[in-house]
């Protein structure tokens, strides 16, 4: 029975750090596309400036 208990929390943990791994992978991206634009920005500025 205790083994089934563990099991089973052992694969709750992996579930929750699947979840939050592609959460950080998604806020990696969206910061990665802000920093892209914030620098073509700069970009531009220093060009038209």
């Amino acid at each position: 029975m205790e083994d089934i208990q563990d099991y089973n929390k052992l694969g709750g943990m992996k579930k929750e750090l699947y979840n939050t791994s592609m959460r950080v992978f998604t806020m990696k991206e969206i910061s990665a596309r802000q920093n892209n634009a914030v620098m073509t920005l700069f970009r531009l500025q220093n060009y038209y400036g």
